[in-house]
């Protein structure tokens, strides 16, 4: 078979599990390593807790768990459900774990950007229909609120009071605009570990997003008020 006829390699086969395992597939295995875990488990423990800053899509995480069993990192079992399909549940083994450890010793993400939707359409507004623009407006707050949200409630659970957490917002002192300085938060972190700390940042990245968007609205939308007053 000459290169140009070469077939791509097969799922499960010795040239897929050869291949170097995706991040996704190593936040996977990372997760694996809490506990073991069907891809239904993965995909509701992904949403409560790294989905607001690296989401995997279902799809996605039922892909790498077959790759990482082929490399022999983990173990699946199929456990019999009344009325469904056998639900298979995958557990990390030693080899598993020696490699997750290699890797996050290693890997260097500084560069992973990850992509804006919302900004985008925002960088073209000016070709779209101006009334738009408060729906999209309207839509990026909403998220933010909601990933607020989910972010304090991620917190609560591991006993920090987000009330007692002074908010970012935007500072409107005249001629600035400056997200507010917060003095430390006497006590009211004490006892968060790293992880969450990734909750933490989400919290403040949501705050920081929605102090920007209140500035938006003061510039643009206001703007393209008096402009369609100008021309009415």
């Amino acid at each position: 078979m000459t290169p140009a006829t070469r077939r791509p390699a097969v799922p499960g086969s010795a040239a897929d599990a050869a291949r170097p395992l995706s991040t996704g597939g190593f936040v996977v295995l990372g997760l694996l390593l809490d506990e073991p875990a069907s891809g239904w488990d993965l995909a509701r423990k992904i949403d409560r807790s790294i989905a607001h800053f690296w989401p995997l899509t279902k799809a996605h995480i039922y892909a790498e768990l077959p790759k990482i069993a082929d490399r022999k990192w983990a173990s699946a079992q199929a456990i019999p459900q009344s009325g469904a399909p056998d639900r298979r549940v995958f557990t990390a083994t030693a080899a598993g774990r020696q490699a997750f450890r290699d890797w996050i010793a290693e890997v260097d993400l500084t560069d992973e950007r990850g992509r804006q939707p919302l900004q985008l359409q925002l960088f073209f507004a000016a070709h779209a229909d101006p009334a738009k623009l408060g729906e999209l407006l309207a839509t990026w707050e909403a998220r933010a609120l909601e990933t607020e949200r989910h972010c304090a409630d991620i917190l609560g659970k591991r006993g920090i009071d987000t009330t007692r957490l002074r908010r970012l917002t935007l500072d409107r002192s005249p001629n600035t605009a400056t997200v507010n300085k917060m003095p430390r938060d006497s006590g009211a972190l004490q006892g968060l570990d790293a992880r969450g700390m990734t909750a933490l940042f989400g919290l403040r990245r949501a705050q920081a997003d929605l102090a920007w968007l209140e500035e938006v609205r003061s510039v643009l939308v206001e703007t393209e008020l008096h402009r369609t007053v100008r021309t009415e």
